[in-house]
């Protein structure tokens, strides 16, 4: 009963101001609500920027135009200085300069500028993301057309090196001909034999000058032998009838003029032939120097082919090398495997799937958000709520009744605990109603991490309340103890971009602790049995913050001497007699 009424009287105390009452109760709730309107927008930001192109071309005009169609505001500037100066305006959200001549050449590397204002670090990565990925896809499609060139070249260097190829046989076949044919005029050319032997006219006309000597000689016999038979006819002439003189005589004279007859014809006939016999020597002589001739010229075609069957195998040597290269060449250019533009340019592709569907910024922040409700509503309550204990009129009077100072710290805390439940009660209710959430999937786990998480930011709130003499230290030191956790939580920055020793020592901050078990829970369903251990160490925790205050000196002795040193008098409610100087000189 005593119970129930202090925890009445707390909340009376905290509901007797209607607008300390609003802020009080109300004004977390609010809080949360405003801020979870700005986080319920859109994911993609709406980002202007600006771009500065000395002389456009198709290729500038390219980037501009996918740039517009993902939803970018873009500026056309004419200088580098005016498209700076709308930056630091923040008109534009960044600028891109293009270089003179924005064109892809085997020289040198095109390259973008992009200037930012880093100082806006709640958003330069996003547009530097954001604007990186468009450009990004742009290069990849210039990448794309330059790599499809590149493969036709290859596709036709292919083609190419199989007709070598196939010219390359016919050559080697044409060559095995040539050489055979060089091997059989080799063969001719050492089987013709040039020698004359002892070929020699001299020797017939000799024998021809000795016949027409002879034929003379002949002819000389025949003339003395006719006349030998004149005379012996003239002899005889008496002796033989007249008519056979004649006819004898006749006959003589008939033999002399055949035999002058062939005399002449022989002379002439030995004459031819001795002509006949002078030309052919003549001829023969022609012949016998045109056989020296050829003989030369015979010895010259067989260094010729000599020279030509070298030049030939030398030929057949770099014909074989130029085959084996063009071979290893069409055997290395079909090694390659990816032959398609798409898997050159991106051999890797990358595929963001998310664990959860994704909605708004509004739910993947909300578990952030009721862990902040659940520390600044119990951090400024409970210390609030020590504050107006201490300096309320009835102090004295709560000082007096015969109840244990550890009930009233129970009380304090309890209410504060009822409070602080209910806050986060109608902030799941509005979440379950307007977002969705699978509250009842993971109810134990959502429920646990709130109620430890509330336990251990009002046992830190009553000890602030307790180690502070008035409302606005509380306060302040509420606000700033808030402040610490807030700002060094990955809500803020991630823990990531933060040195590792001292992201090591932030791990522990207890926002994050109770923000991340509740992510997991509301988000991925995480079963109460994976975060037992944790939130056990943490109530544990909440409860060794509290022992001070429970095995501490009595919280209304210290309010009633704080009031004393303060005020130089006694409470309100007037005291009166010795017993009111005999308290005041136990003071």
């Amino acid at each position: 009963m005593r119970f129930t009424s202090i925890i009445k009287k707390n909340f009376k105390l905290l509901l007797r101001s209607k607008s300390s009452a609003f802020i009080l109760l109300a004004g977390p709730i609010l809080i949360i609500l405003i801020v979870g309107l700005f986080f319920n927008g859109k994911s993609a930001y709406d980002l202007s920027l600006g771009y500065c192109a000395p002389v456009p071309n198709d290729l500038t005009r390219s980037f501009i135009s996918s740039l517009e169609k993902n939803g970018f505001v873009v500026y056309d500037f004419n200088n580098e200085s005016s498209c700076t100066d709308k930056i630091k305006q923040g008109v534009i959200h960044t600028c891109i300069l293009f270089p003179q001549d924005f064109k892809v050449s085997n020289d040198q590397s095109t390259e973008l500028r992009f200037i930012v204002d880093y100082s806006r670090v709640n958003l330069v990565y996003k547009v530097i993301d954001a604007v990186s990925e468009i450009i990004e896809f742009e290069t990849r499609e210039v990448s794309y057309s330059l790599t499809n060139t590149l493969i036709s070249r290859i596709d036709s260097t292919l083609s190419g090196l199989e007709k070598q190829e196939e010219l390359e046989e016919r050559i080697s076949g044409l060559e095995v001909d040539i050489s055979k044919d060089f091997d059989s005029l080799k063969s001719g050319v050492d089987s013709i034999d040039f020698s004359t032997g002892s070929v020699s006219l001299r020797s017939l006309r000799s024998k021809l000058g000795n016949s027409q000597d002879s034929l003379d000689d002949l002819i000389v016999k025949y003339g003395e032998f006719s006349e030998y038979s004149y005379e012996m006819l003239d002899e005889l002439e008496g002796y033989l009838d007249s008519n056979k003189s004649d006819e004898i005589r006749a006959e003589l004279d008939l033999m002399s003029q055949e035999v002058a007859s062939l005399q002449n014809a022989s002379l002439d006939d030995l004459n031819a032939s001795l002509q006949e016999l002078s030309d052919a020597d003549e001829r023969l002589t022609g012949l016998f120097e045109r056989l020296q001739e050829n003989e030369r010229l015979a010895d010259s075609v067989k260094k010729i082919v000599s020279r030509t069957e070298e030049h030939l195998s030398s030929f057949r040597d770099s014909l074989s090398s130029l085959s084996k290269g063009t071979s290893g060449m069409r055997e290395r250019l079909e090694e390659i495997d990816i032959t398609r533009a798409e898997s050159i340019v991106s051999p890797v592709n990358t595929k963001i799937e998310p664990l959860m569907s994704e909605s708004s910024n509004f739910q993947f922040a909300f578990p952030f958000l009721v862990i902040l409700l659940v520390m600044f509503a119990s951090l400024m309550i409970s210390s609030t709520l020590i504050i107006f204990e201490r300096s309320s009129r009835a102090v004295f009077r709560n000082f007096m009744t015969p109840i244990d100072r550890k009930m009233f710290i129970s009380a304090h805390f309890l209410t504060v605990l009822l409070i602080v439940l209910l806050q986060s009660l109608l902030i799941l209710l509005i979440s379950y109603l307007a977002m969705k959430f699978a509250l009842f999937s993971s109810i134990l786990s959502v429920v646990a991490v709130i109620f430890v998480a509330s336990v251990f930011f009002i046992a830190l709130g009553l000890m602030i309340g307790f180690v502070f003499a008035s409302q606005e230290g509380a306060m302040m030191a509420s606000l700033v103890l808030g402040s610490t956790f807030l700002f060094i939580s990955n809500l803020v920055v991630p823990l990531e971009s933060i040195s590792q020793g001292l992201a090591g020592i932030i791990r522990f901050n207890p926002f994050i602790i109770f923000s991340e078990f509740l992510r997991k829970a509301l988000l991925f369903n995480l079963p109460l049995s994976d975060a037992v251990l944790e939130l056990s160490i943490l109530l544990l925790i909440a409860l060794v913050i509290l022992v001070p205050a429970l095995l501490g000196r009595n919280v209304f002795h210290d309010a009633k001497r704080y009031w004393v040193k303060r005020k130089g008098k006694r409470p309100e409610n007037k005291l009166r007699g010795n017993a009111d100087k005999d308290w005041l000189d136990d003071l």
